[in-house]
């Protein structure tokens, strides 16, 4: 899957490298290294060079971790959006997508409104998180898409013409703008997550 999605013109990036999809910041120092280390090795093999993204298993992370992916290249990307529908088994679909997708870039609106989101190329790029193994979502895609679109304009946002990055080099210099720089920097993080490690 992951050189196919190279082939694809996608971005590989970090997320977990362990047997059981483990929060890095309940496994020792050896595991996480160990499991750093074979992640980007798995994906400099696939895409040929090492990867320069990180975002951790369960949206969890600590100065620790930080230091870690630091360590590694790796910078560590949230999200600003996030569809809210990592479930995986049952029922995966959202009623809710539409207001649960305008409501959070409101609250991005405000920021981009108040010059608070970087520009880069002359975009502010907004990070929206989709989750990989959920099928109705993968089935989905193009009105998800539709949606963010349609969000935005109820917002007040304009989109650029090519409103959905296709080029790996442009969208890593985009995304690499997004990432934090600060392991205790509040980070706004979705659903369930804010609440728990926030």
């Amino acid at each position: 899957m992951l050189r196919r999605q190279q082939k694809d013109g996608h971005l590989l990036g970090f997320h977990t490298a362990t047997p059981r999809h483990s929060n890095h910041r309940f496994i020792s120092p050896a595991e996480l290294e160990q499991s750093l280390r074979d992640g980007v090795a798995n994906l400099s093999a696939v895409s040929g060079k090492p990867p320069r993204l990180v975002r951790p298993p369960f949206w969890n992370y600590n100065p620790h971790t930080f230091a870690a992916y630091q360590a590694h290249g790796l910078h560590l990307l949230l999200t600003d959006l996030s569809a809210s529908d990592g479930k995986t088994w049952g029922i995966n679909g959202s009623l809710r997508r539409r207001s649960n997708l305008r409501d959070q870039l409101a609250l991005i609106a405000t920021q981009i409104h108040t010059d608070r989101m970087p520009v880069v190329d002359e975009l502010i790029p907004v990070v929206v998180t989709f989750h990989d193994l959920n099928t109705y979502t993968a089935r989905h895609m193009q009105e998800y898409l539709q949606i963010l679109l349609d969000v935005a304009v109820d917002v007040g946002l304009a989109t650029d013409a090519k409103p959905f990055y296709d080029q790996r080099t442009a969208l890593e210099r985009a995304a690499l703008q997004r990432t934090l720089s600060d392991p205790l920097q509040y980070a706004r993080l979705p659903g369930i997550w804010n609440w728990l490690w926030n």
